[in-house]
Formats: C-alpha cells, structure tokens, sequence
C-alpha cells in the first residue's frame, strides 16, 4: 500500500508501486508529469491512474516548494532585519570615533544583509511558484 497522501487507496503490484515511488522521486526532483507518464505506463498502470499519480505528486512537489521559500522568506528577512537594526542602533549608540573603529562590523552587517535579501528572494520566488520551481524541490532538512 502507497503511503502517499492521496494515493492510500490505491492497490498496486509491486512493480507498479516501485514505478510510483520512482516517479514521485523524479517530479521532486523536476521531471514534468510528461517525462514520468511514459515509465508508469510501461509498469502497467491505466491512463485514469497516471494522471491520478502525477497530479497528487506535483501538488506534494508545490506543498515542498512553498514550504521551502516560506522557511527561506522569514529567515531571509530576519537577517536583513537584523542587520538593517544593528547598524541604525550602533549608529545611534555609538559616537563618531566608535563608528570610525567598527568600520568591519559595519562590511560585515552590509554582507549579513545582502545574504538575507538573497535568500528573501530566492523564498519569495518559491512562494510564487509552487509546482513550477525549476529544479529540486527541497526538503526541510535540506539546504
């Protein structure tokens, strides 16, 4: 039995389950439903199922995608925050030889900022477009 969710009901053979398993692994990583049909067919399930298949597999691949930029979104934007706070607080804490002396913490909050509006981006994108992400749909171990 599949343990995936919307495909629980589904009763396979062996091969045939293996055939979903290795599709399921290749729409996560970005194959299109097109590339997959082909292989689940030739483990002898019907039309009806693969487009069943492929549908509950890419709808799991958009759930990842977003989940991904969503973790990317908040992080993202903490570390550009957080570096845009650090240097108006050491501004207005700090006098003008302070300020002189930090120039490095200063290079290093603008880096820790650039990172953060990067990967703010990057989250933003995936937010915006789920199954249709190019490339690996990452898991929340990953990265």
């Amino acid at each position: 039995m599949l343990k995936i969710d919307g495909l629980e009901h589904l009763t396979l053979a062996k091969p045939q389950e293996q055939a979903v398993w290795d599709a399921r692994a290749r729409i996560l990583w970005g194959d299109t439903p097109e590339k997959v049909a082909p292989m689940l067919a030739e483990a002898g399930l019907s039309s009806n199922q693969i487009d069943l298949i492929t549908i509950v597999l890419r709808s799991e691949r958009a759930q990842i995608v977003r989940q991904v930029g969503m973790r990317n979104t908040i992080v993202g934007g903490a570390m550009l925050g957080g570096a845009i706070l650090a240097m108006i607080a050491i501004g207005l804490i700090a006098d003008d030889t302070v300020v002189k002396g930090m120039a490095k913490v200063f290079a290093m909050l603008m880096v820790v900022a650039g990172i953060g509006l990067f990967i703010l981006i990057k989250g933003a994108l995936r937010l915006m477009q789920g199954a249709d992400h190019r490339g690996p749909a990452e898991t929340a171990s990953d990265e």
